[in-house]
């Protein structure tokens, strides 16, 4: 199974924290990706780098613009323009090939 692309790195207003640990897969189609939230539930689908796409998460509709992706590495600019005072901020993402930071801190203190 492909490595999750892993949301890692937000910047931006206060909801940013929603996209912390969101990922990205490799989808069927060589070069298109799929998009899921934290419960590995389905944001968006067949994502191409260059291509502008939109999602719900937490009751917010989030515009993702500038997005780039490889099987390793995905960044962006996020929006959310239906909050009164439009938030927004950029994100970066990464492909981890072992344990989650957290997941090894919570082991190393079993």
């Amino acid at each position: 199974m492909p490595n999750k692309i892993k949301i890692d790195s937000v910047t931006g207003g206060g909801h940013k924290d929603d996209l912390k640990n969101c990922y990205f897969l490799p989808a069927a189609t060589a070069g298109t990706y799929n998009f899921y939230d934290t419960n590995n539930n389905s944001l968006a689908s067949n994502l191409t780098s260059g291509t502008d796409f939109s999602f719900n998460l937490d009751s917010h509709n989030w515009t993702i613009t500038n997005f780039v992706i490889s099987d390793s590495a995905a960044s962006g600019d996020w929006t959310i323009p239906s909050i009164t005072a439009e938030e927004d901020g950029t994100f970066q993402a990464q492909a981890g090939t072992g344990t989650d930071a957290e997941e090894a801190s919570s082991a190393a203190t079993s």
